[in-house]
């Protein structure tokens, strides 16, 4: 397992990204993904102006057509979208974890779902700095659980369409850098049983108590 410091970096720079795809991001948001993208080789995301990224953002995740991004696991995951977002919904509520301030977007949102890794690998990190290693363990089975089990399932489609249909450079780096940052914090060897609950949900330990 990453060490607490290393853990605390993924989990903010996945909840700064997560927060992109839920509203525009603002100059100060867009300051500190500019040292993302350098530290990832994406300099689109040094480049960005929020003024440039309103009207396009707005026409990707605000209105319908081709150029709608649906950044939605249910929209290229095979499994159908209801019981998608009730295995999802189920997952955060056993974390403990809510979608404020942005529960007006349904829980298989990839902001979410990053989000929700943010929270995950910041708990392990203060569990890690604390000594319980068996809850660092718990909870980074979870991380590599749910990346396993939902983002995996779409986030290489999703990254696919918005290289095909951006209409502004910053959202393809940004979804290049959301994919690394998922795939920087899986460690396939965790076995999470491989077994499945109902409505698709991944069979993990149970949680500690944060």
């Amino acid at each position: 397992m990453k060490d607490p410091e290393e853990l605390e970096a993924y989990g903010r720079y996945l909840a700064l990204v997560g927060e992109a795809w839920l509203l525009p991001p603002n100059a100060s948001q867009l300051s500190t993904l500019a040292l993302v993208g350098e530290l990832l080789g994406e300099p689109d995301l040094q480049l960005a102006q929020s003024r440039d990224l309103e009207q396009s953002w707005q026409q990707h995740f605000r209105v319908p057509g081709e150029q709608n991004l649906k950044p939605y696991e249910s929209a290229h995951a095979a499994a159908g979208g209801h019981a998608v977002r009730v295995a999802v919904a189920e997952l955060y509520q056993q974390a403990g974890f809510s979608t404020s301030p942005y529960e007006h977007e349904p829980p298989d949102h990839l902001g979410h779902e990053l989000r929700f890794l943010s929270s995950l690998l910041t708990t392990a990190a203060v569990r890690k700095r604390q000594g319980e290693l068996q809850a660092a363990n718990t909870l980074a089975s979870w991380v590599s659980g749910f990346i396993r089990e939902h983002l995996a399932s779409f986030l290489d489609a999703f990254v696919a369409t918005v290289e095909k249909h951006a209409l502004h450079p910053f959202f393809p780096a940004l979804a290049r850098v959301s994919s690394r940052l998922v795939w920087g914090v899986y460690d396939g060897s965790r076995d999470d049983s491989g077994s499945r609950a109902a409505g698709g949900a991944p069979s993990l330990p149970s949680l500690p108590d944060h």
